[in-house]
């Protein structure tokens, strides 16, 4: 929960916010292989899907600072570039099913702190990180 709060803090504009919705659809529909492909290539500018992008490629590749992140299931580096590796390892399979659960669990955690955080910025409530977190535990 403290991840994707940060993330908000970090890149809470409306258009990450609009992304973070999207995410779950892309994984979804296309799998977390071409999911990581579009947001690659949309995400070329500083945009929404950079945005999210830098989100998915800490969670699961975790950060050169906390090497023991919880739910890193590939090595330290760029996402995309992790994943095309996993052609050449030999519990490849393994590790991008479990990416992909992984990829799954943050974009269903993000998404209702996102719409919390969104309509809490448009109503003029608390939309700090904190506020959001808030708003999510009250509308549970």
């Amino acid at each position: 929960m403290r991840y994707v709060v940060e993330c908000l803090a970090r890149d809470g504009r409306p258009e990450f916010v609009d992304a973070v919705q999207e995410l779950a659809a892309l994984l979804r529909t296309n799998g977390l292989g071409q999911t990581v492909a579009y947001l690659k290539g949309k995400g070329k500018d500083s945009g929404r899907h950079a945005a999210v992008y830098k989100a998915l490629g800490e969670w699961l590749c975790g950060s050169r600072s906390n090497p023991r992140h919880p739910e890193r299931c590939l090595p330290a580096g760029d996402l995309y570039e992790q994943i095309l590796a996993l052609r050449q390892n030999p519990r490849g399979r393994a590790l991008y099913v479990a990416a992909t659960d992984s990829a799954r669990r943050l974009s269903e955690a993000l998404k209702p702190l996102a719409t919390a955080y969104a309509s809490a910025s448009a109503t003029g409530h608390d939309a700090t990180p904190a506020g959001s977190e808030r708003l999510v535990r009250s509308e549970v």
